[in-house]
């Protein structure tokens, strides 16, 4: 599924391009609630992993790479930072089903930003060497025809 990029990402995003706040890291957290991510969305709204040895990434200012979009067509302009692996060095409790990420600016704390493994949930099986890669992504237009 798409991304979504909510309200307060938005609001948060404006802010940053007119000058109101300074630019902000991104913390990259996986989330195990079964959750379909909204436009309404806030952090209070994912339960984040908190087995297993995980632990969030943090994406810095600057780590991003924008892709326009493609001129005539419907898709959106995106940034995309490089791929994260999760890893899961640490077997401890039962299974865990992990249904996407969610980014959270490491400043303000707002929601940049949701996507849900649209091949998932993953299943972290509690064994050591369980990995889940994510390529953190933001496009512009959440939903289109």
């Amino acid at each position: 599924m798409p991304g979504v990029i909510p309200d307060e990402g938005e609001l948060q995003m404006l802010a940053i391009a007119t000058g109101v706040h300074a630019p902000e890291a991104l913390a990259v957290r996986l989330y195990v609630n079964d959750r379909v991510p909204a436009l309404a969305d806030t952090v209070a709204d994912y339960a984040e992993m908190s087995t297993h040895g995980y632990a969030p990434k943090l994406v810095p200012v600057g780590a991003w790479t924008g892709a326009p979009a493609t001129p005539g067509t419907n898709t959106p302009a995106k940034a995309v930072a490089a791929l994260l692996s999760f890893l899961f060095p640490t077997p401890s409790g039962p299974p865990t089903d992990v249904y996407g990420y969610f980014l959270e600016g490491a400043d303000s704390h707002r929601l940049w930003g949701a996507e849900r493994f649209g091949d998932g949930p993953y299943r972290v099986l509690g064994t050591a060497g369980d990995q889940i890669d994510v390529t953190p992504t933001l496009k512009l237009r959440t939903g289109y025809p």
